[in-house]
């Protein structure tokens, strides 16, 4: 596969995320609760956003950024806090979902609201990151075998309580 395919895939993959959190925000409305008939329509957005982060995080974080760390060391200042972002957006999309999962009231609404505010805006602020530091680089590096593991890692479902890589473990080692 070659890059042009894998960086058209990320893409895809970050706009159908922006579209899901958009409806999400959208769902929930003027802030004056959580419709009662748009629970099935967050409750389906909330499974989207946790398989995405099953699939495309995981692939960035076990395959992609440590090639990229690997083929180009000095690049371990910008990925490494990328990938921990992705830890922090696992945990407010966990958060949420608890959050969400607990009875109906004005105080589990206005911590909804909030907290998808946050996962939004954090989510919107990684993806152009990530568009504008990895994508070219990760495009102009990468060799075929990774870019093909990184597509094939996308498309195979993580288990979920699997735990992220540790990034530290690329250092010093070659591609």
């Amino acid at each position: 596969m070659d890059a042009e395919r894998l960086i058209h895939q990320m893409k895809r993959d970050h706009d159908r995320v922006l579209k899901e959190i958009t409806a999400l925000e959208e769902a929930l409305g003027t802030g004056a609760g959580v419709p009662a008939d748009s629970i099935p329509e967050i409750r389906a957005l909330l499974d989207l956003l946790e398989e995405q982060f099953r699939t495309h995080m995981m692939a960035e974080d076990e395959v992609l950024y440590p090639a990229l760390m690997r083929a180009l060391p000095a690049s371990m200042g910008s990925v490494e806090p990328l990938h921990d972002e992705h830890g922090e957006l696992r945990l407010m999309l966990e958060r949420l979902c608890v959050t969400f999962s607990e009875p109906p009231g004005k105080a589990r609404d206005e911590q909804i609201a909030v907290q998808v505010h946050d996962l939004a805006d954090l989510l919107r602020i990684h993806l152009r990151k990530e568009e504008s530091l990895v994508f070219g680089v990760a495009a102009r590096l990468l060799s075929a075998d990774v870019i093909e593991s990184v597509m094939t890692r996308m498309t195979t479902a993580a288990p979920a309580n699997r735990p992220a890589t540790d990034l530290t473990r690329t250092k010093g080692t070659s591609q």
